[in-house]
């Protein structure tokens, strides 16, 4: 195996843009080229996979992804942290006349769009 330290030419899997125009266009290849080079420290090796690791959800799942993320912390902050936004869910002990599901304080069945059959 040849020391390339004596000559001061890396060889190109070494060489920093190729590490990273492999980590743009090829990731798993880049990912494995940096965690293999002996200069980059742990933290900046850890760095970079958390990156390439990000730049790859959001590639694989768009803004759509994003949003479904967002939406899902809102609701759990809305309904966790302020109950009483979501007492017209709460069950109200009445009964759909349509499907026999137990309604919530809304009246209005979720399952079939009913109500029930005490006149309310």
């Amino acid at each position: 195996m040849p020391n390339y330290h004596s000559s001061g030419k890396e060889p190109w899997y070494r060489q920093d843009g190729v590490i990273a125009l492999l980590t743009i266009f090829f990731p798993p290849l880049g990912l494995i080229l940096i965690w293999a080079h002996p200069r980059y420290q742990k933290r900046t090796k850890i760095l970079w996979t958390a990156v390439v690791a990000g730049v790859v959800f959001l590639t694989f799942t768009g803004w759509f992804g994003v949003a479904l993320i967002l939406s899902a912390a809102l609701w759990f902050w809305v309904y966790k942290k302020h109950p009483a936004l979501s007492a017209a869910d709460a069950p109200s002990g009445r009964v759909c006349a349509y499907c026999g599901a137990q309604l919530p304080n809304s009246g209005v069945c979720p399952y079939c769009g009913g109500r029930s059959n005490d006149g309310e």
